[in-house]
């Protein structure tokens, strides 16, 4: 693209956002729908900032780096975080609550109230650390996160159907100056207002409107300099919908039959976040109540996480081959022929962890790189990557397994069974051979090991994954006879910067 073309796009783009901004302010800024309008325009500002698709952590990313109330995003709401804990009632979260407690400054009017003292998460955990260990704060770290202004901000206003405050508006007596998120106590009715019942965070129009136009002015200064690239072709705008009269066999299908090209690989990638998440959630449970089903739910959501990681990496390299491919398997050196196996076996038929070594080799134009190869098989990482693949293929070809224990007969005749023996576990990721005691820690060393060979590739491409939003991009194919159809290429989004994160 020109970049005269590319100055007119992003004019473009940001007359259409002045103008919905203008449209928000004038006819619905004080309704529901006009600050959960104002949610979905940052929500698309941070896509033309950051890329990818839409999520809370490029949402979040976009409020803390480019609007002027960094500060104000990265807090905790403790008021609501007790709230919820207090619901629960779990024995488990009383060392979280006492640190609620030592926090908590009363307040002394409605307007102004205890979000005055909220704290970043950054410091409300290393305040933790007076009542709690490390191991207990990455336990909780998700209830706490849930709370964060910005979470709020994009489950509830921005998710125009979440429960609570999606539905309320701030009341204009109640804000003071207009300029400042504060709490809202609603009435139970008794002549007590109480900080802990019916309480709501939220965020009056007019600071929304502030940030939203902060981030616009952000935005566009970053694309006037360059450092970001805009585009608005997100829609099929180069598909033909005539009929070619050139064409004799033109008709009312002339169009042909469609094809969508999608990668799997993103849904294993979505399959891994939320079975680990569930894996964790199990083990906090379990670690309250002692109760069976939440251990073996626990020990289900990670052998589920540790196979749709090994699943999702190996549908990555078999995209990354077919559209970064540079050349046949049976072009390479002999010697990586005979090493890799390729010499008798297709390269679709050979064991995953030499299709990830064979990748750069087979998207590779550069000889030199081609004869100097680029993972190293006797790295710690490359070696943990194919313990994680034998442990999968352990999974799918289970067979009983034979498991060392050490039992002690106490003096009050107490059995204790010890299986803390090396050969127990596998010696890199130190999982347990056992699969029954499979759980959420090793789940996630298998998504980090597996992460690992992705950036890996993604540095080997030169970040064309990361960069352009590879994995989530779709390609529409018609039918090649029709000739004055065309393919079009689908990304969700625009252009990455170099530091986005891949998974």
């Amino acid at each position: 693209m020109s970049e005269d073309k590319s100055a007119s796009e992003g004019d473009r783009i940001f007359r259409n956002l002045r103008s919905r901004l203008e449209f928000v302010e004038e006819v619905c800024i004080n309704r529901a729908e006009g600050i959960t309008l104002l949610c979905n325009y940052l929500d698309l500002l941070a896509g033309y900032r950051y890329g990818g698709t839409s999520s809370f952590s490029r949402f979040r990313r976009f409020l803390v780096d480019d609007t002027s109330q960094s500060d104000i995003w990265r807090k905790v709401s403790l008021v609501l975080l007790r709230q919820h804990l207090e619901g629960k009632g779990l024995q488990l979260y009383s060392g979280l609550l006492k640190v609620l407690d030592e926090q908590r400054i009363p307040a002394s009017s409605e307007s102004d109230s205890d979000y005055r003292h909220d704290l970043s998460i950054e410091t409300f955990e290393r305040k933790c650390l007076t009542q709690l260990s490390t191991e207990d704060i990455k336990l909780f770290r998700k209830e706490i996160e849930r709370f964060q202004y910005s979470r709020i901000l994009w489950e509830s206003y921005r998710g125009a159907t979440a429960s609570g405050i999606s539905a309320q508006m701030v009341p204009e007596n109640s804000v003071s100056g207009g300029s400042e998120p504060f709490y809202c106590t609603e009435d139970t009715g008794d002549g007590q207002d109480s900080m802990f019942e019916g309480t709501y965070l939220l965020f009056p129009p007019a600071f929304l409107v502030a940030t939203m136009k902060f981030g616009l002015e952000r935005v566009r200064q970053l694309a006037e300099r360059g450092d970001i690239v805009l585009s608005s072709a997100q829609q099929f705008d180069g598909l033909s919908n005539t009929v070619d009269s050139t064409d004799p066999s033109a008709g009312t299908n002339a169009i042909g039959y469609p094809r969508l090209i999608t990668k799997p690989s993103r849904s294993f990638l979505k399959d891994i976040g939320y079975l680990i998440e569930q894996a964790q959630n199990s083990h906090m449970m379990f670690s309250a109540d002692k109760k069976e089903d939440d251990r073996l739910r626990e020990g289900a959501m990670s052998r589920s996480a540790v196979i749709a990681s090994v699943f999702f990496l190996e549908s990555l390299v078999s995209s990354v081959v077919e559209d970064f491919g540079r050349r046949e398997p049976y072009q390479l050196p002999d010697i990586i022929l005979r090493n890799t196996g390729l010499t008798h076996n297709p390269f679709g038929r050979l064991p995953l962890i030499e299709r990830v070594y064979l990748t750069p080799y087979l998207c590779c134009l550069n000889e030199d790189r081609v004869r100097t190869g680029f993972f190293d098989r006797g790295s710690t990482d490359f070696q943990s990557l194919r313990e994680i693949a034998k442990i999968r293929d352990g999974y799918a070809h289970s067979h009983p397994i034979q498991r060392r224990l050490l039992i002690t007969i106490t003096g009050d005749q107490q059995a204790i069974a010890d299986d803390q023996f090396p050969e127990n576990f596998w010696p890199l990721t130190n999982s347990p051979k056992d699969i029954f005691i499979v759980g959420q820690d090793d789940a996630t060393r298998a998504k980090k090991t597996v992460e690992w060979a992705v950036l890996r590739l993604d540095e080997f491409l030169d970040g064309a994954l990361s960069r352009r939003n590879w994995m989530n991009s779709e390609l529409i194919e018609f039918d090649p006879e029709r000739k004055h159809i065309v393919a079009c290429d689908r990304t969700f989004g625009p252009p990455t910067d170099e530091s986005s994160e891949i998974i």
